[in-house]
């Protein structure tokens, strides 16, 4: 799928892609953890400039007018990669999915 700064709705195309070499499952909100279906909406959030917080992670419609758009959600995404770097102090560290 090509790198996307607005909503689009999902559509088979997008249930079926390999999302992150892993396939569909690994198409969710990276918030919220929603598993996008048909008719979602979605968008990815530009996150690769964050220092040890790379990803550009999918989020939903409701998350994004929740935490308050992209500087929003990009504060919430340094939280969560903080949160999960304080998990795996000193294992081995890899970004997993659910």
């Amino acid at each position: 799928m090509s790198f996307t700064r607005q909503f689009v709705v999902t559509d088979e195309q997008a249930l079926k892609a390999n999302w992150c070499c892993i396939g569909p499952k690994a198409f969710f909100c990276a918030f919220c953890l929603h598993q996008f279906e048909l008719g979602d909406e979605y968008r990815m959030v530009y996150t690769n400039d964050i220092p040890k917080c790379g990803g550009n992670p999918l989020t939903c419609k409701s998350c994004w007018d929740n935490n308050g758009g992209l500087e929003g959600l990009r504060t919430k995404w340094r939280e969560l990669w903080a949160e999960y770097n304080a998990l795996m102090a000193g294992k081995f560290k890899w970004w997993g999915m659910r």
